[in-house]
């Protein structure tokens, strides 16, 4: 076995909306194809698709999947490489426990660390792990390089753009950066033979809203714009690219076949920039005739989405998607580089829904500049939200992930004296109901939590008070109301069902 990519169990609390998301990996998958096409043998051992309803006790959390000691057992010793992920820095605890056991037990096979947390973080993963390299950014041509010095010994090390690597000597060297990928039509599709895909359907706990049979793609990589909150600029750089219309409905329609998939859920940084593209792509599906639906749960830009366009997506299957104004105030909107403007985003909101798709709404409290009048803008604009009908909102707490500009801010004002476990996990508490960490001196951190809660409390009350008939098919998830709160409540019940069978705590092994 040339290549062993482990996909690591996930953390899951009851209070956090992230622990009632469950998809397959689609990073690894992608990764695994490139690399198998090159000619090599992989596997992905996917611990979370091998113990999918389990759950061990984690410190304060709980990880869902197989433990630690059976990822290790379940490692073919003939494998000669081994890659590993870690998308989110709340994760890396867990993550770098992980990596410790495995170099334990399997001290001569080098491991390559990758994700947008290493990429933020590349030094420190190295120093605190025993990874032996770490895969900056976009991973298919970096990963396989690694794996042919490891087999073969060359290319060189030093010569391995957009990686990391400790040297002889202790030392960590970090090359440039690797050019982006450019013909992404050209890159094989996810490996998902490698995984039993079939699970996860059954299970029905996508990123979006539940739908059908659904499955997870990409339709872009990347995102042109460069808000200080996000670290995605240093993940893909703010390159956007499309792929084919033609190519991805070609997907599509593979998965319908394989899979019997019937939902889409597009999980790009940004799918929708330009018009043409998805009326391109709306087209395509209206002439092969295909009964699919299809969301964009991470969201999108409102700037290319007219009624024209709404009216199109919609008839090409099309029932929900999300906006991310952040905030209702221009001076904070200036201060993030928020590039949106609010009565551009609500226009489009409205022709969405005279279209008929379901219109969510992101929003953020506790940024580290932020006064009462900000809070108070944003408080107005989430019951404009509620006031004009759209049908969900999500509040986030503020979170300095690695490497984004505001994180580099409050190191250098001692905000983050140092990465913790304790910093790791208090990222986890963005999204969080009862965990929250203020990185903002005029907020503490139980008054962000019940900001954020009254946030919720001026939504949902507004909305459904004037809209009194779509509370039932909202929490049951109806055709005609259901969204992603239905699936929220129902992953909630799921994961409380899942504890119930932790009965005495299984402690996954630490080096």
């Amino acid at each position: 076995m040339d290549l062993t990519l482990i996909n690591a169990p996930q953390m899951v609390a009851l209070s956090n909306y992230l622990s009632t998301v469950v998809i397959p990996p689609l990073g690894t998958a992608y990764l695994a194809a490139f690399v198998r096409k090159a000619g090599y043998e992989v596997k992905i051992l996917d611990a979370i698709g091998s113990g999918m309803k389990r759950l061990s006790k984690y410190r304060d959390f709980y990880l869902r999947g197989i433990s630690f000691d059976e990822i290790v057992e379940k490692i073919n010793p003939d494998t000669r490489v081994i890659g590993i992920g870690c998308m989110f820095s709340t994760q890396w605890p867990s993550v770098c426990d992980l990596i410790k056991l495995i170099k334990k037990r399997h001290p001569g096979i080098p491991i390559i660390l990758g994700g947008e947390h290493c990429t933020g973080l590349p030094e420190f993963c190295l120093k605190k792990s025993p990874a032996d390299a770490c895969v900056l950014g976009e991973g298919e041509e970096a990963l396989l390089d690694l794996i042919r010095f490891y087999l073969t010994g060359s290319p060189s090390m030093e010569n391995i753009k957009g990686t990391a690597f400790r040297k002889s000597d202790g030392s960590i060297q970090i090359q440039s950066e690797r050019a982006r990928i450019t013909a992404i039509d050209d890159l094989p599709r996810p490996a998902w033979d490698l995984i039993d895909v079939e699970q996860y359907i059954d299970y029905n706990q996508p990123h979006g809203a539940t739908k059908g049979r659904s499955i997870p793609m990409l339709a872009t990589r990347g995102c042109p714009y460069q808000c200080t909150f996000c670290s995605n600029a240093s993940m893909w750089t703010t390159k956007w690219i499309a792929r084919n219309p033609k190519a991805v409905v070609d997907e599509m329609e593979e998965y319908m076949r394989k899979y019997r998939a019937n939902d889409f859920h597009f999980e790009d940084l940004t799918a929708i920039i330009k018009k043409d593209w998805v009326m391109t792509f709306c087209n395509e599906i209206l002439d092969r005739g295909m009964k699919i639906s299809w969301q964009l749960p991470s969201g999108t830009r409102s700037e290319a989405i007219d009624l024209e366009c709404a009216i199109m997506m919609k008839k090409a299957g099309c029932h929900h998607f999300a906006y991310a104004p952040e905030s209702g105030s221009m001076e904070t909107l200036q201060i993030i580089r928020k590039k949106v403007n609010l009565d551009r985003l609500f226009q489009s909101a409205r022709d969405a829904m005279k279209a008929e798709i379901r219109v969510q709404c992101f929003f953020i409290l506790g940024f580290p500049h932020e006064r009462a009048k900000h809070i108070w803008e944003t408080f107005k604009v989430i019951f404009k939200c509620a006031w004009t009908g759209i049908s969900e909102v999500h509040i986030s707490a503020f979170a300095p992930y690695p490497n984004c500009e505001l994180f580099h801010q409050l190191q250098a004002d001692g905000k983050i004296p140092e990465l913790s476990d304790e910093y790791f996990f208090a990222l986890y508490g963005q999204d969080d109901l009862l965990r929250r960490k203020s990185y903002n001196d005029r907020i503490s951190s139980g008054m962000l939590a019940v900001l954020i809660w009254m946030g919720y409390i001026t939504f949902f009350g507004s909305y459904y008070l004037m809209r009194p008939h779509r509370f039932i098919s909202s929490i049951l998830g109806s055709e005609d109301g259901g969204g992603k709160l239905a699936k929220i409540i129902k992953g909630t019940f799921k994961n409380l069902q899942d504890m119930l069978r932790v009965r005495v705590p299984v402690k996954n092994s630490q080096a």
